[in-house]
């Protein structure tokens, strides 16, 4: 049979979570090995939906050798580099060592820079993969050069992306940017807010906690993101106290959650799990046991964050 454009694309789209056959399929079309009617060509959609695939994993190597392999077949645009600085923050994301998140911040920058158009979602994406590489100096600068620069007004994803790159190398500075977007006439977010309550707990945990109801007005249940933005305000100031080893506090923050019905996710009871570290010995274990079945009633599935801040735990601060 002959391969149609439609089930090309199909085929991809269906294919999303294998990104290798992905990866081969866009290959083998580019070098015509595969049977196609005359009609159609491989487009740059269709090669973006590969380099999705590795995207979304992290592989950015592998999406950029993709990219590099049909650039004599599709000429790239803004699309190509989207989805690649996409890639790159995600494989940043992965890397502990900080020279090697660096690169990827270069890479981020080099994207951009050699981009013809540089359209709004790559410079969005921009944002978010320099938050990801942790470059908060260069995803600030991005957002307050995009006007002038590339006559694109940065959208609230740009700020919001900027701002939580800011919350752990500068939570001060958190409140300034989230003015300058105000001023730039931004309206908040639900992950604004979310983002404000993660800077001001870093600072004044018990002042994060007053300015809850605030940051999270009633209403956030009747859509999905402010919900999630919810869960990460509320589990943000539960991991300050968490961090200052303030068990009751860290208690208080979740009764809160509860009496608002705020959904708890796998980082809330992570945050938890910590906070019973400090707790004394004879009490800490049937704590965190009680927390890990509790996690299981509620349908949290535990990841490697929370096995591994489970075992933290038990063991105690200091190591009893």
């Amino acid at each position: 049979d002959r391969l149609t454009y439609a089930g090309a694309r199909d085929a991809l789209l269906a294919g999303r979570r294998r990104p290798d056959a992905c990866d081969r399929f866009v290959r083998e079309v580019a070098a015509k090995r595969r049977h196609r009617d005359r009609g159609w060509v491989l487009t740059e959609q269709l090669v973006s939906l590969a380099l999705d695939a590795h995207a979304r994993r992290g592989q950015a190597s592998r999406a950029r050798d993709l990219a590099k392999a049909t650039r004599t077949v599709v000429r790239p645009s803004a699309l190509t580099a989207c989805v690649l600085v996409k890639s790159y923050g995600r494989a940043a994301e992965r890397e502990a060592d900080v020279t090697r998140r660096r690169a990827w911040a270069s890479d981020v920058e080099y994207a951009v820079d050699t981009c013809h158009a540089p359209d709004a979602a790559l410079l969005n994406a921009a944002v978010d993969a320099y938050a990801r590489c942790g470059d908060a100096t260069s995803a600030t600068r991005l957002v307050k050069t995009m006007r002038e620069r590339y006559a694109v007004a940065p959208a609230a994803r740009a700020y919001n992306a900027a701002l939580k790159a800011l919350v752990s190398k500068d939570p001060r500075g958190v409140f300034a940017f989230a003015r300058t977007m105000r001023d730039d006439g931004v309206e908040a977010t639900p992950v604004t807010n979310a983002t404000l309550a993660h800077a001001l707990a870093r600072l004044k945990p018990r002042a994060a906690l007053a300015a809850l109801p605030a940051l999270v007005p009633d209403g956030f249940r009747d859509d999905a993101e402010a919900t999630s933005a919810a869960t990460a305000a509320y589990t943000a100031v539960l991991g300050a106290f968490a961090t200052r080893g303030d068990v009751d506090a860290s208690y208080e923050v979740v009764k809160r959650m509860r009496s608002r019905r705020i959904p708890r996710n796998v980082y809330t009871f992570s945050e938890l799990l910590r906070a019973a570290g400090a707790a004394p010995p004879r009490r800490r274990v049937a704590t965190i046991r009680g927390l890990w079945r509790r996690m299981r009633v509620e349908g949290v599935s535990p990841n490697a964050v929370a096995y591994n801040v489970a075992i933290a735990a038990l063991v105690g601060r200091g190591g009893d």
